[in-house]
């Protein structure tokens, strides 16, 4: 489907700026959605995990920042829209079952252990050919104490490091293009701390995508201190 019109023109414009520094420029779309389910909400999605820090996050990791928003438009693709029911409508094992796309579930990870299975992945994703990789990272994949701000929480989901572990692993293979971060949904927060919890897990992962790591932050020395001849060690 070709794009045209405004949306086409911002989307060129995006792109040939973050090309004046591709290394270290990130454009951060919102698109405000919700015609996928039937529970509305999602489509605030954006706007919370932005002011959660999203922008701030990312530009402290040395990342020039274009952030665009847009608003939800009532003819909103129909195509898309029937798309997304039609799924709803199926079980997701069932589709990738019958398309024969490769796929994990939580019982997948709890026998073989989340490098196991990130090794798998990215050997059945690039043996044949490095391409561009496509992240899209459901919130609901965590266990809903985690993430409770969202529409479809499953106990048993993914831990923090778990979940974490997967976008730093896509990270390093230096070939993510794309990153997309759906089904946060504000007004199901219970108390304003669900919906922190959610929204700071959101930054998280996009940041663990894009070069943060659990490292810490460490003081550089050009040279290691040599120690002076009157030092005293003490044991």
């Amino acid at each position: 489907m070709a794009l045209r019109g405004p949306l086409s023109r911002l989307l060129r414009f995006t792109l040939s700026s973050c090309q004046q520094n591709r290394s270290h420029s990130v454009a951060v779309l919102g698109a405000p959605f919700s015609k996928g389910q039937k529970r509305r909400g999602v489509e605030h999605g954006p706007k919370a995990i932005r002011d959660a820090g999203l922008v701030e996050r990312l530009s402290n990791l040395g990342k020039y920042i274009i952030s665009i928003i847009y608003r939800e438009r009532k003819n909103s693709i129909t195509t898309f829209i029937l798309l997304a029911n039609l799924i709803l409508l199926l079980s997701h094992s069932i589709i990738l079952k019958t398309l024969g796309i490769q796929y994990f579930s939580m019982r997948d990870i709890d026998r073989m252990g989340i490098q196991r299975v990130m090794e798998v992945t990215l050997d059945h994703l690039l043996a044949r050919k490095q391409r561009p990789i496509h992240l899209s990272f459901d919130i609901d994949a965590f266990d809903p104490s985690l993430a409770p701000a969202t529409g479809t929480p499953v106990n048993g989901g993914l831990t923090y490091r778990e979940g974490i572990y997967v976008t730093e692993e896509i990270h390093n293979t230096g070939l993510l293009s794309v990153m997309d971060v759906v089904e946060v949904n504000p007004t199901l927060g219970a108390t304003p701390e669900a919906l922190e919890a959610t929204t700071s897990l959101a930054v998280d992962i996009i940041a663990s995508a894009l070069g943060q790591t659990r490292e810490g932050a460490h003081i550089t020395f050009p040279k290691i201190p040599e120690p002076k001849e009157d030092t005293e060690l003490r044991l």
